[in-house]
């Protein structure tokens, strides 16, 4: 009877980190599908025809609506350097978010000059 009840309480336990792993393999395959989101939409950004310019953008992923992007391009500030000693540089943030369990979300950043184009 005692070894049944060891047997059992281990039996729980496993489940347990199991159920866990499994969560924690989501999150990361979520987190790593959101990064190369982020990468495509940077790139896309720093690639218009016509260069980069201030503004905000934001909408879901074409191919997975379960992931929100939202692109903020604005004058950078740099440690150190007043603002006004930074002209002519945006900085580009591109967020991606989603939702399951918990709000989650990735960010890069990109410090570009204003108007630069490939």
């Amino acid at each position: 009877m005692l070894a049944l009840a060891i047997a059992g309480g281990a039996v729980v336990v496993l489940l347990g980190n199991i159920h866990h792993s499994m969560m924690m393999y989501r999150v990361a395959r979520e987190t790593v599908a959101a990064t190369q989101i982020a990468r495509q939409k940077l790139q896309e950004v720093l690639g218009k025809k016509d260069g980069v310019r201030e503004g905000r953008d934001a909408g879901r992923w074409k191919d997975d609506p379960t992931f929100e992007w939202a692109v903020q391009i604005e004058p950078a500030t740099l440690p150190g350097l007043a603002k006004d000693d930074v002209k002519g540089v945006l900085r580009v943030a591109v967020t991606i978010s989603w939702d399951r369990e918990a709000h989650r979300r990735v960010r890069l950043e990109q410090i570009t000059p204003e108007g630069s184009a490939p």
